[in-house]
């Protein structure tokens, strides 16, 4: 199999490659924030690369020796409390996220904004003058919201998905991962629902499944590997394809064609 990932986009509706995923789900001044009228062009990148990309690999090694050995030690519930929070921030990292999130922001400040006094002007315009020079306003830091989620989600519980068929991959969306919302902690208003379940692809092979232990009346069973039929891969598959923004990446792409084929030919 060559070094290339194959990607689908799904607003365009086409098919291409790169070699890495380096610049896929990126783009320039991403993020790059105004601090104190300085642009700071390094902090949020220096988050993502020591809280979340320099440790990838190591824990990636950690979850495939368990594979191996069935052993839960401290390393292992530490590699699943990293992937945890590498799931979690995957949707805050992207353009189209940020994007969505800055619009409806301003959208909601906008609305009120020729009505408004000048003084409340000023200071919307204050707020706003990140846009010299990015598109987001870039405040929050990764890593302490990715923090603070898995925190309000407790103890976790895992299990580990393993294609049955060598033929068939996980397929990675652009928003790396799937998140699922229930009220898993009491508030006054019983609307609010918390990240309670994620799922991820950490490889092609390896689709790792995390749950707030909250979700439960009593504890589940010991974490488990289950080796899984292609027609539920094709179901993980397709959770990710319906829940990206707007691309999907597969490394084989003989596989991507024909699941891609598959989803047409159901509408």
């Amino acid at each position: 199999m060559d070094q290339k990932i194959y990607i689908y986009d799904k607003e365009r509706a086409n098919f291409y490659s790169k070699n890495t995923t380096k610049t896929l789900f990126s783009q320039r001044d991403l993020n790059t924030r105004l601090e104190n009228e300085t642009t700071d062009y390094k902090s949020l990148e220096e988050d993502l690369k020591i809280n979340f990309e320099d440790d990838f690999n190591k824990n990636l090694l950690v979850l495939e020796s368990y594979i191996k050995c069935l052993n839960i030690d401290e390393e292992v519930n530490n590699a699943i409390y990293f992937f945890a929070k590498y799931s979690v921030i995957g949707k805050l990292r992207t353009p189209s996220y940020k994007k969505n999130t800055h619009n409806l922001f301003k959208d909601a400040i906008l609305e009120h904004f020729n009505q408004s006094t000048e003084e409340f002007k000023k200071l919307v315009n204050e707020k706003f003058s990140y846009k010299q020079i990015s598109e987001y306003n870039n405040l929050v830091d990764y890593s302490k919201r990715s923090e603070l989620i898995i925190e309000l989600m407790g103890n976790l519980v895992f299990r580990i998905f393993i294609p049955k068929n060598e033929n068939d991959y996980f397929i990675l969306p652009d928003c790396t991962s799937i998140t699922e919302r229930e009220r898993i902690n009491n508030y006054n208003n019983p609307d609010i629902k918390e990240i309670a379940s994620i799922g991820i692809p950490i490889t092609s092979k390896i689709y790792l499944m995390i749950f707030s232990e909250k979700l439960y009346k009593e504890n589940m069973e010991e974490a488990a590997i289950t080796l899984i039929t292609s027609d539920v891969v094709n179901e993980i598959n397709e959770i990710s394809y319906n829940m990206c923004f707007t691309k999907i990446v597969c490394i084989n792409n003989d596989y991507l064609i024909n699941f891609i084929n598959h989803q047409k030919s159901k509408n």
